[in-house]
Order: structure tokens, then C-alpha cells, then sequence
């Protein structure tokens, strides 16, 4: 993932995180913390690393795409105690890039949004990609653009035919093999890639 970013001119930093819990109280607690000082410590080192802190953005997979959406929409409502030589203020990313996010819909009823996923009226554009043949609905993908859709917000979304769940960057010859180019291009008319 991040040497394919590198192609586009964008530096990858690979988070790796506290999977979330199941816990039926606060089960991604622990995975946005990690996500809110790891933004805390790029945009603080941006300078320093060469990057602009302006457009900083997130990307994940599954869980991951679960923890990018919750990234994205409750950036700054923190659960631990903030350290100045690792946090901001503001931990929104520039943009989100949830592929195939899991956990966002009801258990039980793939059509309702979690109350925990509430578009805002700050929330940062999103590119939110799916299988129409995921086991994890990709229901949840299109509520969440569905959300931006009604908040007038900046949002681009891909539900491909097929391609199932986990593929990643594999080649499997399915039509979402192509959703690089596709993030990609989003990224470039917007301004984050070469």
C-alpha cells in the first residue's frame, strides 16, 4: 500500500493498532486512540519529514476501514490524556479513504448506520470504496455517502460487482482490482497527489 502511494507522490506511514475489542460498550476505543496520536505525531514531525500538513489523510482496510470512518467523523472526541509533544488540537484528517470499512451498519439490520456514525458538518472529504459481493455489507458505504450526500459534504464512492472481501491490492481479476486507479484519480483532482 504505501509503495503504491508512492507512486502518486504521497508518503505512506503505516500505522499498526490496537485491533478493536469486543466489547459491546466502546469496542473501537482503544483503535482511535492510536489513530488521534499517530496523527498527533505526523502532523507535529510534518515539517521535519517533508510533508504538508494540510493534507495528511487516512486509508484502511476492514477494521481499518471501520477505524479510517471513525477517524474521519470523531477526530478530536478523546478518551485519553492528551500529551503535548504527541497531540494536536485538531486530529482531522485531510481526507479518508475507508476500503471495504466493516462494522458500521446495525447487527441485524444492514440498512441502519450505527448511532456512533454521525456525519458532521466539519467531516473531510471522503472516497469510500466496496464489493457489491462483500460478506460485510457494503451497505454501510453507501449509507455513509448517503450521510455526506444530505450534509452537502465531499464524498465519492465505488461499490464494484464483484471482487468479495480482503482483496486489497491483490489481482484476483475481478472489476475491484481497479479501485487504485480510481482513489487515485480522486486523490490527484483534489489536490493530495502528483
Amino acid at each position: 500500500m504505501c509503495e503504491w502511494l508512492n507512486t502518486l507522490g504521497v508518503t505512506g506511514i503505516l500505522l499498526k493498532y490496537r485491533v478493536p475489542k469486543r466489547s459491546e460498550t466502546d469496542p473501537s476505543k482503544e483503535p482511535i486512540q492510536d489513530a488521534q496520536r499517530a496523527m498527533g505525531l505526523v502532523k507535529k514531525h510534518a515539517a521535519e519529514w517533508g510533508i504538508k500538513p494540510d493534507k495528511i489523510g487516512i486509508l484502511g482496510f476492514s477494521a481499518g476501514g471501520h477505524l479510517c470512518v471513525m477517524s474521519t467523523l470523531h477526530p478530536n472526541e478523546r478518551t485519553y490524556a492528551q500529551d503535548p509533544e504527541l497531540d494536536i488540537a485538531d486530529a482531522t484528517p485531510a481526507f479518508s479513504i475507508p476500503v471495504y470499512p466493516a462494522y458500521l451498519t446495525e447487527k441485524g439490520n444492514d440498512f441502519q448506520l450505527k448511532p456512533e456514525i454521525k456525519v458532521g458538518p466539519q467531516a473531510p472529504p471522503i472516497c469510500l470504496v466496496h464489493a457489491h459481493d462483500d460478506r460485510i455489507t457494503p451497505a454501510g458505504s453507501a449509507l455513509v455517502y448517503l450521510e455526506y450526500k444530505k450534509a452537502n459534504l465531499s464524498a465519492e464512492l465505488h461499490i464494484f460487482s464483484k471482487g468479495g472481501h480482503g482483496y486489497g491490492m491483490k489481482k484476483s481479476g475481478n472489476p475491484v482490482n481497479d479501485w487504485p486507479q480510481r482513489v487515485g484519480e480522486w486523490l490527484k483532482a483534489n489536490g493530495w497527489a502528483n
